[in-house]
Order: structure tokens, then sequence, then C-alpha cells
């Protein structure tokens, strides 16, 4: 039985016995953990009663602009972290890649497939930098936002957000099968 792909590097590291491909792959597979955790917070931060409930509080004098801030902050924070997400991938599979001449082109599949998948292909077209460009509303949420329509705008983030999230976990178990088994195969 093969070992998780985190205690396999995890044990070459200390054996050192590690190879650069199988280093880099660590330090990268680090950073997606870091990602994940994330996400996670992301999706449970945007949940509507807890946004309103938590900005009443620290604002009494409660305008609304502070909930959509929040909401389009960890919009856009989502899908800042999903491209890096997708780019780390990228770049495990790429070094493999160089590594296996008979790499197979289905975990390359895999990451088009999950990048092209409507919900991901939205929020990955959606995301800037909302911390400094507030000022300028998304054009999609400005009237529920100014309006404080929180259902119709936990429709167009929220929704979209937890779904996201459970693609990245579904996704995420497939890959990391299939670098397990190709890293194994190459650190042989």
């Amino acid at each position: 039985m093969k070992k998780p792909l985190f205690e396999y590097l995890l044990e070459k590291q200390k054996s050192k016995t590690i190879t650069l491909v199988e280093h880099k792959v660590l330090k990268m597979y680090l950073q997606l953990e870091v990602l994940k955790n994330y996400f996670q917070i992301s999706v449970n931060y945007c949940k509507t009663d807890k946004i309103i409930k938590e900005v009443k509080f620290q604002y009494p004098a409660w305008t609304g602009y502070e909930n959509c801030y929040w909401y389009t902050y960890h919009y856009d924070s989502f899908g800042n972290s999903l491209y890096s997400y997708t780019q780390i991938y990228r770049g495990i599979l790429n070094l493999l890649k160089k590594k296996d001449e008979n790499f197979p082109e289905n975990g390359i599949n895999y990451l088009n497939q999950f990048i092209e998948n409507e919900t991901i292909a939205k929020i990955l077209n959606d995301r800037h930098d909302s911390v400094h460009q507030f000022g300028e509303w998304r054009k999609e949420l400005s009237d529920e936002l100014k309006i404080q329509d929180w259902k119709s705008a936990e429709i167009k983030i929220v929704i979209p957000l937890a779904k996201a999230y459970i693609l990245v976990k579904k996704f995420d178990v497939k890959i990391i099968d299939f670098i397990n088994n190709q890293i194994q195969k190459v650190g042989k």
C-alpha cells in the first residue's frame, strides 16, 4: 500500500534521501495546505447571519458597507487563493512531467477540467483586488449590496463559494492520489 503523499515526502526528507523534485513538491504541498485552510475560512466567514451579527456588534452605526466589504473581500480572496492553488498544482505536474518521459496526461487533464468547471471558472474570472478597489462596486452585486438584500447577495457570493469549496475538496483527493502515484514511481 502506498503512503499518503505528505507522509512519504516527509519520511524522505527526514532520511535525507529526498530528491530535488520531491523537495520542491513538498514545499509546494505545504503551500497548498495553507491555501486549503483559507478556502475553509472564506466559506465559513461568508455565512450571512454570522457576518451581519458580527458587523452589527463591531459597528453600532452599521451602514451595510462593512458587510459589503467582507462579502467581496472573502470572495476575491477565495478567487486569488484558488488561482494560486491551481498554479501550484500546475507547477507540481510540470515538475513530474520533466522528470518522467512516460508521464500520463490525465493529471494535467484533471487540472484543466477542474479549471474549466463553470463555478471555478467564474470565481477565477471574477477575482480582483477588493482591498484596493473596493470603492468600485461590483456591477453584478451593486444593487443587492447597496440596499442590503443579503439573500440575493448570498445567492451570488456565498453559494458559489460553497460549491467551489466542495469541488476543491473532490479535486484535491483525485489529484493528490495521482501525484502520489507519480512521485513514488519517479522517486524509485
